[in-house]
């Protein structure tokens, strides 16, 4: 299944939910009229008939219903409004400083921005519940750039470096099969059934306090009661189904979960190694000193609290851990047989950094360029070359750049660079930009240093870099990241153009730092709905297509761009433009992030044709590709110029 299959799924699954979301309340509101036409009928009027009821109460009594759960999960999506960083909060767990010296977070740092690298995926702000000793890890969040990585304390003092490989794998895998969003909602949800019950007990207190009032009022106790204690009853048991839901839609993917994991790693002892540990302990994957442990169970590694088989949100640790490696059980066994436990892990923990976890490199055969066909498919995938990669690069940045890639300030002042190198005229930084900012960008030591270091390394090192320096940002207020956002607008604007890759870099600073720009969450049915979007990025990576191929001037691109709409998009009615406006170019991907995943196939791959004008796309080429694809929600992984993409 692929990257936009699994988005699919993902929204079936979204509305399975609702289905029984829908199914609930009826079936709620339905045996609460029951229950509330025998206590009328019993306590105040015996002359009331079904019929009557029905055309008069019941549709009050369902109403107030679905108000009550309206409210519930209304108020429960309302607080995770703000997707991964709203859930971490809930749960009381600490962002991790981008600059932390302590080495199990810097481990844990480094492990994520590997994956992040290796999938094309933002790297998600990440959090420690420093108070919980189990080992346990969910992400949360709605869209690729609000994600937000929550481990345990447990999970970084227990876990070798390719335990915790296996762990971060596989929590990649929910955000690249689209579990993430449908988690949160299923909180959401269940807030709004568990409302019910809340109400019936408190309307059970309120009559208890009544107990002593003179008998006149004895009536009214009683129906608070009765209302009390069905609200209290029928809430619950819509809440057990809900848990029951919650679970069935959980253990399949769980499993899919940990296979992705191993297939990242390529090794299956890392993630059976973790599931092992959670099952030999003593607190094993169980939160104790959150209040929220219940809610967040479908999201967690491991069972967040003890529940019978019925709610369990995960399949039995045995079967998970013969799933990824069938022997692994029999093997531990022989160890511990044999006394070599403490061996094995002083073997494990000495490995070298710089491969543990991973399968030997591969050396493919070198080439400058890469097929355009079948760029789509290069979405979502997450390999062992491109783990392999982007490890080697990541240790590359951080030789080359020391503290300075975490450290906010310098990690600014790299994206100005950054976009300095893309300029199509090296103009200086004058003082529009010095006074507007209060950051001396070209006068400062720092600055030249980290912009000489920048031009030393390859191209294709350009972006990891930027989503490394994004990654440092993330966690600063809302005012830093907005002010870096605008100066680079600045900066952009110096020469009063703006190159493609100028603009990708901005669309990127846009969704991931800029709190104003969140994608909107409406799907797109139909490609008419998005026609003028499709033209606008197609006529900007025709002209770049036509640019790079070194085509005559007298080339017009407006032709190859009308042949490539006619080839993907034959019904839209579609106009070149010859001007174009970077925030214009960040909208249209905004509105191209709406379309339904089994659409966004044919964008990625029309993209790719304009781009490659003489059959092929450069690695510059490509990466601009993957950031545009990145801002449409459509993750791409690296490639190195040796890597070559199959027909």
């Amino acid at each position: 299944m692929d990257f936009f299959a699994k988005q699919e799924r993902a929204r079936k699954l979204s509305g399975l939910l609702l289905l029984h979301f829908t199914a609930a309340l009826i079936g709620i509101a339905l045996a609460i009229n029951i229950a509330g036409f025998i206590a009328y009928h019993q306590f105040v009027d015996a002359r009331m008939t079904p019929s009557s009821w029905l055309a008069g109460p019941a549709w009050w009594v369902a109403l107030a219903v679905i108000a009550i759960v309206a409210v519930g999960a209304g108020k429960r999506f309302l607080q995770l409004s703000r997707g991964g960083r709203s859930v971490a909060q809930m749960v009381g767990a600490r962002q991790i400083n981008a600059t932390t010296q302590n080495q199990n977070e810097r481990r844990l740092v480094n492990v994520v921005e590997e994956m992040s690298i290796a999938s094309g995926v933002p790297i998600p702000s990440i959090y420690i519940m420093d108070k919980e000793e189990a080992i346990n890890a969910f992400v949360a969040g709605y869209t690729l750039e609000d994600m937000s990585l929550v481990v345990t304390a447990g999970t970084l003092n227990s876990l070798s470096r390719d335990e915790l490989q296996g762990v971060i794998g596989h929590e990649f895998s929910h955000i690249l099969n689209a579990d993430t969003r449908l988690n949160v909602q299923i909180i959401a949800v269940l807030a709004g059934i568990l409302l019910i019950g809340s109400t019936g007990a408190f309307l059970l207190r309120m009559s208890s306090r009544s107990g002593g009032r003179r008998s006149r009022d004895a009536r009214g106790v009683i129906i608070v009661v009765a209302a009390g204690f069905t609200l209290f009853v029928l809430g619950y048991i819509g809440l057990f189904f809900g848990r029951l839901i919650q679970a069935a839609l959980s253990r399949q993917r769980e499993y899919l979960a940990d296979a992705s994991s191993v297939q990242f790693t390529r090794n299956p002892e890392g993630i059976a190694g973790a599931l092992f540990k959670i099952r030999e302990s003593q607190t094993h994957s169980y939160l104790g000193h959150t209040s929220s442990a219940q809610e967040i169970n479908h999201m967690c590694f491991g069972e967040s609290l003890k529940l019978s088989a019925w709610f369990a949100s995960h399949p039995p640790l045995d079967e998970r851990i013969r799933a990824v490696d069938p022997l692994f059980l029999t093997k531990q066994r022989a160890r511990r047989n044999q006394g070599q436990a403490q061996q094995t892990a002083a073997t494990t923990s000495s490995a070298p950094p710089a491969t543990s976890g991973f399968a030997p490199q591969s050396t493919p055969p070198s080439t400058e360029q890469i097929k355009s066909a079948g760029i789509a498919r290069q979405v979502g995938r997450h390999t062992q070359a491109t783990q392999d990669w982007s490890q080697r690069t990541l240790q590359r940045l951080q030789t080359t750049f020391g503290d300075a890639l975490h450290t906010p300030s310098q990690a600014e002042i790299m994206i100005y660079a950054l976009l300095l190198l893309e300029s199509p005229v090296r103009l200086p930084v004058g003082d529009t930009i010095l006074h507007s900012s209060g950051i001396p960008i070209k006068s400062t030591p720092d600055f030249d240093s980290l912009e000489r270091k920048i031009t030393t390394l390859p191209a294709n090192h350009r972006l990891p870099l930027l989503e490394v320096c994004l990654g440092a940002l993330k966690g600063g207020d809302i005012a830093a990241r907005s002010h870096v956002v605008a100066t680079a607008q600045q900066i952009v604007a110096l020469d009063e153009r703006t190159t493609l890759s100028e603009f990708a870099i901005l669309a990127l600073l846009r969704t991931q730092l800029d709190e104003n720009f969140a994608p909107q969450r409406n799907t797109l049915t139909r490609y008419e709905q998005a026609s003028d979007e499709i033209a606008l990025m197609l006529s900007a990576f025709a002209r770049l297509g036509v640019a790079a191929s070194g085509a005559s001037p007298e080339t017009n691109p407006s032709q190859f761009f009308k042949q490539v709409m006619s080839q993907n998009f034959p019904h839209l009615q579609a106009t070149f433009h010859s001007r174009l406006a970077s925030d214009q170019l960040t909208d249209a991907l905004n509105r191209l992030s709406q379309l339904s995943a089994l659409l966004k196939p044919a964008v990625v791959e029309a993209f790719a044709q304009c781009v490659s004008y003489d059959g092929y796309v450069s690695l510059k080429e490509y990466e601009l590709l993957r950031a545009a694809t990145a801002v449409m929600g459509c993750p791409m992984p690296p490639l190195e110029p040796s890597d070559e993409i199959e027909n």
